[in-house]
């Protein structure tokens, strides 16, 4: 994809940051869906974070994670998504994490964080 047509598709999403940043692939579906591949850990972590604080500060009440294609999840990668549920959970709002691969679903169930957020397959 040719560097116009990523900006022009950041800008029709209304989410702007740089997707080379981070592991593999992130960028938004809806204005509201992050799709993730790759690995969420030290490096990569806070560029998930700018992604979902963005959506957070328009105003988006549930933010939706695709993590399909996430391979490996560490501590810091629960850090941003408990920080996410933290700052949306007393308005009312949700995280919600689809199609979690296995690794991914056990740390969220180890860590205490699958009873924060919602889990779909």
């Amino acid at each position: 994809m040719s560097e116009a047509s990523k900006e022009s598709l950041t800008e029709q999403r209304a989410v702007n940051f740089d997707t080379t940043a981070f592991a593999d692939q992130v960028c938004t579906d809806g204005d509201q869906v992050i799709i993730v591949s790759g690995e969420i850990d030290l490096s990569t972590a806070p560029k998930l974070w700018e992604a979902l604080a963005l959506l957070i500060e328009r105003g988006h009440r549930e933010v939706v994670l695709d993590l399909g294609g996430v391979e490996f999840i560490d501590s810091q990668g629960i850090a941003v998504l408990a920080r996410a549920h933290q700052r949306l959970a007393p308005e009312g709002g949700a995280v919600v994490v689809r199609a979690p691969r296995e690794q991914a679903r056990k740390v969220f169930e180890i860590s205490g964080l699958a009873s924060l957020i919602r889990l779909e397959d």
